[in-house]
């Protein structure tokens, strides 16, 4: 990965987009083959501006990285970052219950779905603020 960061020319083209057809068994096969660093160019480097990280330690050897306090800075930076899946899977168990919680009762719940959105429409910024 640390080889395609410096070597792949691409810093100014558009972010990849990865997009797999999980139901065509030979893409899936392909994408099995290839490794991650196909995703990685130097546009990868704007993720370190982004945190703003310093990426020296990306010039020394991996082995070394656990005793180079710019990888230990790193590391405690980006240990805060959630991932988007899991939160995001989260979200839906919790939603999940929350529904189940309300009523089993099919009609009831759709009504509730169409109560809430009328209050978020009617109400776009319901903070503490605004209320």
């Amino acid at each position: 990965m640390v080889s395609a960061i410096h070597n792949r020319v691409n810093y100014n083209s558009p972010n990849k987009r990865v997009i797999i057809n999980i139901n065509s068994e030979p893409e899936l096969n392909l994408w099995k083959e290839r490794g991650i660093d196909e995703l990685v160019s130097q546009h990868t480097m704007s993720f370190f501006t982004r945190f703003n990280i310093n990426s020296d330690f990306l010039n020394t050897d991996p082995s070394l990285w656990e005793s180079n306090n710019y990888y230990q800075e790193a590391r405690h930076c980006l240990s805060f970052v959630k991932v988007v899946n899991d939160t995001a899977e989260r979200a839906v168990a919790l939603v999940s219950q929350f529904n189940s919680s309300l009523t089993r009762n099919e009609e009831q719940k759709q009504y509730l779905f169409k109560v809430v959105a009328e209050h978020r429409r009617a109400h776009p910024t319901a903070d503490k603020l605004n209320l």
